[in-house]
């Protein structure tokens, strides 16, 4: 099936429906928050009555509008008559909002994530892994549906700018810089946006960075570092203080491939790899996890320290 017959086919779901839930997948990024944000403010535009499920995120993604759909209550009180998760190539990864999106009578899936297509889990499901990012495909279904303004438009480049590092990663295309120019002109605050989102950061953040960045070394072309879950607790630290640790490893000069491992709880650890040259899509797979060619993560069992030798024995082998 087509993108555009894709697309017609969730806006008559949509249009079909009263009661929406939209989920992004646990540890929500810019372009997770900004995908479920634009919907929200859209179909709310349309008379849908809209819950948004997102787990812990930066202050940062404030900026971002439509915050007020924001669902802090008791999910399993929630009964949509459809649930559309957005930049999740996997039920599991959708967290604590997985039950509930199992429960649906009726499910949507808009990614652009390689692995998204491998095994589609719901009953509609709009993937391009050519797009930049999951908003660049949210922009194709609300322009269809004559929804941006400004605020949908503010969400949708938040989004782009994150998955595209600011105009800078190997997924910026003609497209996407084409959907951005749409977005400009709804008179958005794109300078504010980006800034709050690729520049600034928190006390906290900065002194993780800076213990990531302490720890950096560069063997054989592998950028690496680690955070332990007591760096954390130490520093009253949480996941999305890490935001943007890997990216900053993977500008190391000499690095064909970076790997950032941190714990996201005792015993339990995410490994992000980035690159350039090599898949690390499928590192990250031989671990059970996934993402891109050029930047992936997976969760390993096992304590930071003893996770991260794990990381780099099988980007060895990647690379020989």
């Amino acid at each position: 099936m087509s993108d555009r017959a894709n697309r017609i086919e969730l806006i008559a779901k949509i249009g079909n429906s009263s009661n929406i839930v939209i989920a992004g997948h646990e540890f929500p990024d810019g372009d997770s928050i900004g995908s479920c944000l634009a919907l929200a403010l859209a179909l709310n535009k349309m008379g849908k009555k809209v819950w948004v499920l997102l787990g812990d995120r930066g202050d940062k993604y404030d900026i971002i509008p439509g915050q007020q759909f924001i669902y802090e209550g008791d999910i399993s009180l929630l009964e949509p008559d459809l649930f559309i998760c957005v930049d999740c190539a996997s039920e599991e990864r959708l967290g604590e909002a997985s039950d509930l999106f199992r429960k649906s009578s009726q499910t949507i899936c808009i990614d652009h994530h390689e692995t998204g297509g491998d095994d589609p889990f719901a009953d509609i499901s709009y993937i391009s892994t050519k797009a930049s990012a999951t908003c660049e495909l949210i922009f194709h279904v609300l322009n269809e549906m004559g929804l941006i303004n400004k605020d949908v438009a503010s969400a949708i480049y938040a989004g782009i700018v994150y998955d595209t590092g600011g105009f800078l990663h190997k997924s910026t295309t003609p497209e996407c810089l084409n959907v951005t120019a749409e977005l400009l002109k709804q008179n958005i605050p794109f300078s504010d946006i980006y800034n709050s989102i690729l520049k600034e950061r928190s006390l906290r953040s900065a002194k993780m960075l800076a213990l990531a960045l302490s720890r950096l070394k560069l063997d054989d072309g592998i950028a690496y570092s680690y955070v332990t879950y007591d760096d954390l607790v130490k520093e009253g630290a949480d996941m999305p203080d890490l935001d943007q640790i890997s990216n900053e490893l993977s500008l190391t000069t000499g690095a064909t491939v970076s790997i950032f491992v941190y714990e996201k709880k005792s015993g339990i650890s995410k490994a992000s790899f980035r690159s350039k040259n090599i898949d690390v899509r499928e590192i990250a797979k031989s671990f059970g996890g996934g993402g891109h060619k050029g930047a992936a993560g997976s969760d390993i069992s096992a304590p930071a320290q003893e996770a991260l030798p794990l990381a780099i024995n099988k980007v060895c082998e990647a690379l020989k």
